[in-house]
């Protein structure tokens, strides 16, 4: 267990550590953008659960493999808007939700991007709709 601070940076990380490299769980926080993370670590990558707080005040929770979200992962943004879903190459990609104020839209992403057909369900009606997707752009919209 130790410390290293990167005076150049202001970096300071804390935890477990193999050849100067984080290996372990690690608590960094980041003097430029003061961001905070709380990781798994391997050879000084990301590996494992992750925990990341951003100045923001958006937050990420996923599985990482060589730095890279990997796998189920959640994502919060400082309105409240949330995504529950796949990671792949730390892009959304795979099944996905997002909840908001509007309701809980749900469906397939690629490349961070929805992609294909989602069923948006409306928080304050409860009507359905189906919402078709390419590359990220809704094409178009109707009600189920």
């Amino acid at each position: 267990m130790g410390i290293i601070i990167n005076v150049k940076t202001g970096t300071l990380q804390e935890g477990w550590f193999y050849n100067d490299q984080p290996d372990g769980y690690r608590r960094r926080i980041e003097g430029g953008n003061s961001q905070v993370s709380y990781a798994e670590t391997k050879d000084g990558d990301r590996c494992g659960f992750g925990r990341y707080l951003w100045p923001s005040g958006s937050q990420q929770y996923a599985f990482y493999v060589k730095n890279n979200a990997e796998g189920f992962g959640i994502y919060v943004h400082p309105s409240g808007r949330r995504y529950e879903g796949m990671y792949v190459g730390d892009k959304r990609n795979g099944w996905g939700k997002v909840f908001d104020k509007e309701g809980v839209e749900e469906g397939m992403w690629r490349d961070s991007k929805q992609e294909g057909e989602h069923i948006l369900t409306c928080a304050k009606t409860g009507k359905k709709y189906m919402l078709s997707y390419r590359g990220g752009d809704e094409i178009s919209r109707r009600e189920l």
